[in-house]
């Protein structure tokens, strides 16, 4: 049953509250990638929370719960604070006779006085071949490492850099947002976590400096977590506690491997029986943790315990069915780019019983 009536428009460009610019570089590689098909050019672009859990289960109840992990109860704040999300997506469009054709999109939504905005920005698609794949990624490396963006890798394969330069535009808008707006809540779709992505563990701890400056404070949520107590996954465990509520984890149970956690872990439950892991900046103390989290629950709706930006940041982002047919229609139209259907090795020799998905 709906029981709120969303106030959500289309925001012109120049009625968005901050100031959004596409990466020059981004627009000159996609541009380029996409007329070399037909021209030989070269690309060129010049505390006190710590050990609360113990490593014991205990049965109450109908459920289960962890011994001395009692959660946080949160209350919504009156204090009207802004709450800017974003997200990033990127897709295969298709294949051509010499490459793969991907596209890359971003979108920030803005919650202020219960009005929602969001700009978009792309789709930007890409012509990758074999040829010219290697000249990317080190035009790629080469803008971004003065600014230590990213980590230098190597490019087997046109998927990696699907997602290095969906982390590219994605890391620039966050940028843009921190260096934009103060004392607000920023959330991140994801964890405060190095090492197992494109960001470098010194530019994520640059990017939470920048957010501690302007005084804004920096929330990732994850929609999955591998997180466990004693195999039993979080969720369940957690179905009894009631919301809106928060549970910091302790770092002893997390297997951190080769990770850099630069945030404290916490999971979220803000409603319902909806259980996410929720990442802060280390350096907030525990009464600006639970300020900031009591002020989201103030100025954002939470439907099934997730914050209403970040879920319409995802949706705004995602490519749709028809949104591919107009992007490969407009590279045909424009740049002469057409796509290919190969048949399905794996459909021709096991129909409907083969397992894997094929974009």
């Amino acid at each position: 049953m709906v029981t709120k009536q969303l106030h959500i428009q289309t925001t012109p460009k120049y009625n968005f509250p901050l100031p959004i610019k596409i990466p020059q570089e981004l627009l000159e590689l996609s541009t380029q990638t996409l007329e070399n098909h037909q021209s030989k050019r070269n690309l060129n672009l010049n505390s006190t929370l710590t050990n609360v859990v113990e490593k014991s289960i205990e049965k109450i109840n109908n459920g289960y719960a962890i011994a001395g992990l009692n959660p946080i109860k949160v209350e919504p704040s009156s204090n009207e604070t802004m709450v800017v999300a974003l997200d990033v997506s990127s897709i295969k469009i298709g294949e051509t006779m010499i490459g793969t054709v991907i596209a890359v999109r971003g979108t920030i939504v803005l919650c202020r006085k219960r009005r929602y905005y969001s700009a978009t920005i792309g789709p930007l698609p890409f012509h990758i071949t074999e040829e010219n794949k290697h000249q990317i990624l080190g035009i790629l490396d080469a803008n971004m490492r003065k600014q230590q963006f990213f980590k230098v890798t190597t490019a087997p394969d046109p998927s990696n850099l699907q997602t290095k330069m969906a982390s590219i535009l994605e890391t620039w808008l966050k940028l843009t947002i921190l260096t934009n707006i103060q004392e607000s809540l920023i959330l991140w779709d994801g964890s405060l976590t190095a090492g197992n992505s494109e960001i470098s563990i010194s530019f994520l701890r640059k990017m939470l400096e920048i957010a501690r400056r302007n005084r804004n404070t920096i929330l990732a949520f994850s929609k999955m977590t591998r997180l466990r107590f004693s195999s039993f996954h979080f969720n369940d465990l957690l179905i009894k506690y009631p919301s809106p509520c928060i549970i910091p984890i302790d770092d002893s149970l997390i297997d951190k491997n080769r990770l850099k956690l630069l945030g404290k872990i916490y999971l979220a439950k803000l409603n319902g029986t909806s259980v996410f892991r929720m990442d802060v900046d280390r350096n907030l103390s525990v009464d600006e943790t639970l300020n900031a989290v009591c002020k989201l629950i103030g100025n954002d709706l939470i439907v099934n315990g997730y914050p209403e930006t970040l879920r319409l940041a995802h949706v705004f982002s995602t490519f749709t069915a028809n949104e591919v047919i107009g992007i490969q229609r407009f590279l045909n139209t424009c740049y002469g780019l057409k796509i290919i259907n190969r048949p399905s090795v794996r459909r021709l020799l096991f129909g409907p019983f083969g397992k894997e998905h094929e974009n």
